[in-house]
C-alpha cells in the first residue's frame, strides 16, 4: 500500500474517532446540565461567649506561637532568596478579599517569598513566566 493511502486511512480514522468522541461528550454534557436554584441566605445567629471572646484570643495566641516557632525557617528562606535572587525578598500583590459591610470587596495585600527573577528582553519587557521562574 502506498504511503499516501496509509496516510489517508490514518487521517480518516483520526477524524472519525474525533467525531465520535465529540458526539459522546455532547450527549454526556446534555445529561449533566442542570439549572441552578437560588440559595436562601443564612440567617444571622447569636454568637456565644466562646465565639465572641475566647476564639479570638485563642487565634491570636496560636498565630503568635506559630510565628515564633517558624521564624528561624522564615529567616533561612529569606537569606536564601536574598543570595540567589537578590532584592526584594518578598513579593507583594493586592488581592480581592471578603465582602465588607458596605457590600464591596475588600482588597488586602498578599506577601510571599519571591520565586521569579526580574529578567527583561531587549525592549525592556518582562520575559514569560516560565523563563523567569527559578528552580529555587
Amino acid at each position: 500500500m502506498k504511503k499516501s493511502k496509509k496516510f489517508a486511512l490514518l487521517t480518516g480514522a483520526v477524524v472519525g474517532a474525533t467525531a465520535i468522541a465529540a458526539h459522546v461528550m455532547k450527549k454526556k454534557a446534555e445529561k449533566t446540565t442542570y439549572e441552578a436554584d437560588l440559595i436562601e441566605p443564612i440567617e444571622k445567629r447569636k454568637m456565644g461567649l466562646y465565639e465572641k471572646y475566647c476564639k479570638r484570643i485563642l487565634d491570636i495566641a496560636c498565630a503568635t506561637a506559630a510565628i515564633v516557632v517558624f521564624s528561624p525557617l522564615y529567616l533561612g528562606v529569606a537569606a536564601l532568596v536574598k543570595l540567589k535572587l537578590g532584592s526584594p525578598v518578598l513579593f507583594t500583590q493586592d488581592r480581592p478579599g471578603l465582602i465588607g459591610k458596605d457590600g464591596k470587596e475588600t482588597v488586602f495585600k498578599m506577601y510571599k517569598f519571591r520565586t521569579m527573577t526580574d529578567e527583561r528582553d531587549e525592549n525592556g519587557e518582562l520575559l514569560p513566566d516560565d523563563v523567569r521562574l527559578t528552580k529555587f
